[in-house]
């Protein structure tokens, strides 16, 4: 399954990607993504200079809170954001 993170914001603000292919089966992709998602109640204002992280995964992009992963989604994320490469700056 392809996920990719998207990565923006920041103090120049730019737009960063990662795409891989994660090993989930479909319960341990939904479980991944009610961990990390920021619910519209959750939401905030935009933080000055704040970075912002979305996943797109089964055609869906999704606001997430990265801090939140654990265990193999904390893994495809770690390995996602350390492999994160600018596509608009």
């Amino acid at each position: 399954m392809k996920i990719k993170l998207v990565q923006s914001g920041g103090f120049l603000p730019v737009t960063k990607e990662a795409i891989t292919d994660a090993d989930l089966t479909k319960e341990e992709c939904e479980s991944m993504l009610k961990q990390i998602a920021v619910t519209a109640k959750h939401k905030s204002s935009p933080i000055r200079d704040g970075i912002g992280y979305t996943i797109e995964i089964n055609n869906k992009e999704i606001d997430i809170d990265i801090e939140k992963a654990s265990g193999k989604s904390a893994k495809i994320l770690a390995h996602l954001k350390k492999n994160l490469k600018i596509v608009k700056p």
